[in-house]
């Protein structure tokens, strides 16, 4: 079928943007509770309220500068509304060839600002608060691009491995050791997801593994949305506590557990019925639109 910007535009709303703004709503509770003695109503408020409208409000205290007070990890949610809004202008009608130069230049745009864009920390953490806010624009732009790239040129990597060679991928990026300033490493991290991503497409799960690999796929969102509140809280009592050795090992992993929990509930009750829900309302305004024409 033709390409309808406006349509573009109201599915992004809908399948990502809508139900991540109002996700704010389960760190309210934990920022007024545990931070609250240091802000004011004045600022409380507000910035529940930008939160809920996607709107950067980085002046509540006791979170470091985040775009996002309410739900930090929203920095990236915002950006890639910004990207979603470029894609349907812009994006959607270039060839292949350009697409291909400007995913180039997205690549040197991200290793220029992990190495020089932050010197106080070269590291590709950066973008979440309003100090490193321009740090946040070339990983979106990367990693934009590149799944558009992907996806325009059909890299799918087929292998007779199924689910474990990107499984265990995965695994040897996420768990890869941290060093200070390891930013070059970080880099290789991020161009190395694109090749996963292909070789993921290109594997075949049956039986449970497959429905495995749908759960996890269906809470991935949610958890990212939701995880926060606990980071905070942690890093808060490793501060002031110093755990170490079992303790810390319990206390990690509870939070996991808790996190993963607290996810699913979110995703049942909350997160696709809410997507249901928006689905059949632009369905509807669809049909209105069709009959009055």
């Amino acid at each position: 079928g033709t390409f309808d910007t406006n349509s573009m535009l109201k599915q992004a709303a809908m399948s990502d943007l809508t139900p991540g703004i109002l996700k704010s709503g389960p760190n309210c509770l934990k920022i007024v509770v545990v931070d609250g003695a240091g802000a004011e109503w004045s600022k409380l408020l507000p910035a529940l309220a930008g939160s809920m409208l996607l709107l950067p409000t980085p002046f509540l205290p006791h979170r470091d500068g985040a775009l996002f007070p309410y739900n930090s990890p929203s920095w990236s949610l915002f950006l890639e509304y910004i990207a979603n809004v470029i894609y349907a202008l812009v994006l959607c009608r270039l060839k292949k060839i350009p697409l291909a130069a400007l995913g180039c230049v997205a690549a040197g745009w991200l290793v220029y600002s992990a190495c020089h864009a932050s010197p106080a920390l070269p590291q590709l953490i950066n973008g979440w608060d309003l100090k490193t806010c321009a740090d946040g624009f070339p990983r979106v732009a990367f990693s934009f691009t590149a799944g558009l790239l992907l996806f325009r040129f059909r890299a799918i990597l087929n292998h007779p491995f199924g689910f474990f060679l990107p499984f265990a991928l995965l695994m040897g990026v996420f768990l890869y050791p941290h060093v200070e300033k390891d930013w070059l490493v970080e880099i290789l991290s991020v161009v190395a997801f694109p090749v996963i991503i292909s070789i993921g497409a290109g594997a075949e799960a049956t039986g449970r593994i497959r429905r495995l690999c749908i759960f996890i796929g269906r809470l991935s969102y949610p958890l990212y949305m939701t995880h926060i509140s606990t980071v905070w809280i942690f890093g808060n009592f490793y501060r002031q506590f110093h755990p170490e050795g079992i303790r810390l090992f319990m206390i990690v992993g509870g939070l996991c557990i808790f996190n993963l929990l607290f996810a699913c509930a979110v995703m049942r009750l909350y997160d696709e019925p809410v997507r249901l829900w928006l689905a059949a309302g632009w369905k509807n305004i669809g049909k209105k639109h069709v009959r009055q024409h």
